[in-house]
């Protein structure tokens, strides 16, 4: 079987499981990510599921169930605004660090 025809299979599965389950939240990209934003839910469709839930070094959580090649991933994070703002800091960091610019922290009045 080719990839693509492995690739083809795991969407029909895909496709099946998720209209037997309309209550599990629909993946919002090619990449069947599911973004639910906190930990609570992604605890609650794990647990609804028989789903292992993983937790990062962050304490932010995901569980996943594999169709073939194709993963439906959902995640959450304990504090999403804490998270974008550390992401903000990364890409902030990457981008000086590849034009060979030096970041400064703004000065504010006293």
């Amino acid at each position: 079987m080719t990839e693509r025809e492995q690739f083809i299979q795991g969407l029909r599965q895909l496709v099946d499981w998720l209209t037997l389950n309309p209550d599990i939240p629909a993946p919002t990209s090619r990449q069947f990510l599911v973004p639910l934003h906190s930990n609570a839910p992604v605890r609650q469709l794990a647990e609804h599921l028989g789903t292992d839930l993983a937790t990062d070094e962050h304490g932010n959580c995901s569980t996943e169930v594999t169709f073939g090649p194709v993963t439906y991933l959902a995640y959450g994070y304990v504090d999403f605004t804490a998270h974008m703002e550390r992401r903000s800091a990364e890409n902030a960091e990457n981008y000086a660090q590849r034009h060979n610019l030096t970041l400064t922290p703004k000065e504010t009045a006293a």
